[in-house]
């Protein structure tokens, strides 16, 4: 297929007006997800959205958002974001499918980031930033599911 700059420049402006539509509450509430025993008063890097992980159990989150499986199989500890971040505090990253923003490369990309879910909306905080989580983290235990009343 031949490449169209044409649609690299509606693309990018697709995404820099782009609006979240994040919440304080509820299922579009941001939450980090986290191996158990990590314990965080600030979260920084990847993000996601609670309603995208309802549902699922510890692997199936680190599977679904291309997270080394092997850090989950004790379970996941979610937190719930103090606030919503504003949008020039973080950074899309397209969805899971494409670890770090990038398509995943056999051979050049990391294996411990795996692609995940095309449809699991992923952000990052940028470089240097942090935003205040809530202390009541969700210790969501092997097998059990993420609780949709839990955002």
């Amino acid at each position: 297929m031949k490449h169209n700059p044409e649609e690299d420049w509606k693309l990018e402006r697709q995404l820099a007006l782009r609006k979240e539509g994040w919440t304080d509450t509820g299922p579009k509430r941001v939450v980090k997800v986290v191996k158990p025993g990590t314990v965080l008063t600030e979260a920084r890097g990847f993000i996601l959205i609670g309603l995208s992980i309802v549902g699922q159990t510890p692997i199936g989150i680190a599977y679904a958002a291309g997270l080394p499986t092997r850090d989950y199989v004790d379970g996941a500890w979610i937190y719930k974001l103090r606030r919503k971040p504003a949008e020039s505090e973080v950074q899309y990253e397209l969805t899971a499918k494409y670890p770090d923003g990038l398509a995943y490369q056999e051979g050049w990309s990391n294996p411990d980031y795996p692609p995940g879910d095309d449809t699991l909306h992923q952000w990052t905080i940028r470089k240097g930033l942090r935003i205040s989580v809530l202390p009541d983290y969700l210790d969501l235990k092997p097998g059990q599911k993420f609780p949709y009343d839990w955002l």
